[in-house]
């Protein structure tokens, strides 16, 4: 229903202010349904995860996030603990 009033208002933009899992199911069924609005989230969106829920339709989403702290040298070491834990640090970790 939320996408179909989408399509009917004729939006040209999709400001996402929530989490991951609703973005990639509401841009994944966005693109199902033939809404070709462009996504914009913050820095929620930054996981693997989003990815795996939306599919390819995730393909140019825009997000803001800082700078992936899992790639500064200085965390190496902690970084290394969440592995060695088979956790992988990204995001919010």
């Amino acid at each position: 229903a939320l996408i179909n009033k989408m399509k009917l208002a004729k939006i040209d933009i999709i400001v996402l202010g929530g989490y991951h899992p609703a973005g990639g199911l509401i841009i994944k069924q966005a693109r199902e349904q033939g809404l070709g609005a462009q996504m914009m989230g913050f820095d929620s969106l930054q996981t693997a995860e989003f990815a795996q829920i939306g599919g390819a339709a995730t393909n140019g989403v825009l997000y803001s996030f800082p700078p992936a702290a899992e790639n500064d040298p200085k965390n190496a070491a902690l970084v290394q603990k969440f592995k060695d834990q088979k956790y992988n640090p990204e995001g919010y970790t």
